[in-house]
């Protein structure tokens, strides 16, 4: 009973699997109970299907593209899709005039300034922008940088999101069969982002103010100038046998710029080289020029008030 009951689970098996079964195959034999009943043992064999192959790159109807440009010590970088025209026409027909259309193709171009920028006399904070275009039939094209980067097309701009628009000239161009992108007529504070497709050139003025930005980092390193010799007199000042040399760059650095980092830095260097009556005026300085500060009230200013209770017995 027990063996027929096996064998028609096998076929019941087989009957309902019909082609679609994998082809695993299973192999039976019978082997002998203890009982000296006979059952079905099923052994699977190795399955002859081929793995799945993975899909083969194909080339894409309109490629990912990306063009970059250093402007003085900003960049502007432009990602978008290269449509190609394959035979069709362009302006009028597959992208309309009057309408707003994403300036590329599978979702909108955009456009990372690096500072902040100058377009259309509109100041546009550094940042990643939607680019559209409006073209025209006869006269300038419209320009719109959109402040939301992740649209998915032209047809979800939203025109309160706009941060700068205006109008450029079309000219005519040598036909170009795929949209292309690049930077014409670049200077230390301005360059030009030309869209270029199908027989028609736009040229968007984008400028930076090129000597701001240079002053505000002049600035910055200048202000931060005392912070090198600051940094590596408090390294040495740890080093066995180097408090001489510890001295001698956290009073250049001082004399930079006084602040309550290495004025305390100082008369603790002071004190190492045997200077103790030198160290407290600077001990002071650093409880005056620290006063408010999170860092210094928090965990410095006990340490010099303790230094300063001893330096002056």
């Amino acid at each position: 009973m027990r063996r027929l009951i096996l064998i028609s689970t096998v076929v019941a098996l087989l009957v309902g699997c019909g082609a679609t079964c994998p082809t695993t195959t299973a192999s039976t034999t019978t082997a002998t109970t203890s009982g000296g009943e006979p059952r079905v043992v099923f052994a699977r064999a190795a399955s002859e299907t081929p793995p799945i192959q993975q899909q083969p790159v194909l080339p894409q109807p309109s490629p990912r593209a990306a063009v970059e440009q250093t402007v003085g010590v900003a960049s502007v970088r432009v990602d978008y899709s290269s449509p190609g025209a394959r035979g069709r026409t362009i302006w009028g027909e597959l992208v309309p005039y009057g309408q707003v259309w994403r300036a590329g193709a599978n979702q909108p171009t955009r456009v990372d300034l690096s500072e902040d920028a100058t377009i259309f006399g509109t100041r546009v904070p550094a940042g990643v922008y939607s680019l559209f275009v409006i073209p025209a039939q006869t006269g300038e094209w419209t320009i719109i940088l959109n402040t939301d980067s992740q649209l998915r097309g032209a047809q979800a701009h939203d025109a309160s999101e706009d941060v700068a628009r205006g109008t450029v000239a079309a000219t005519d161009a040598p036909s170009r069969e795929r949209l292309s992108y690049s930077f014409d007529d670049t200077t230390e504070s301005r360059t030009s982002l030309v869209l270029d497709w199908a027989g028609k050139r736009v040229a968007i003025p984008i400028e930076f103010d090129t000597a701001a930005l240079v002053g505000s980092r002049i600035d910055a390193t200048v202000g931060n100038a005392w912070r090198p010799h600051f940094n590596a007199g408090r390294y040495l000042l740890e080093q066995e046998g180097q408090q001489a040399r510890a001295l001698e760059m956290l009073e250049r650095s001082v004399a930079i710029q006084s602040t309550w980092w290495n004025e305390w830095f100082l008369a603790r260097a002071l004190d190492a080289n045997g200077r103790r009556a030198e160290a407290i005026p600077h001990a002071e300085r650093a409880l005056e020029l620290g006063a408010g500060d999170q860092t210094f009230d928090g965990f410095f200013a006990p340490q010099v008030r303790t230094a300063l209770e001893e330096w002056r017995r």
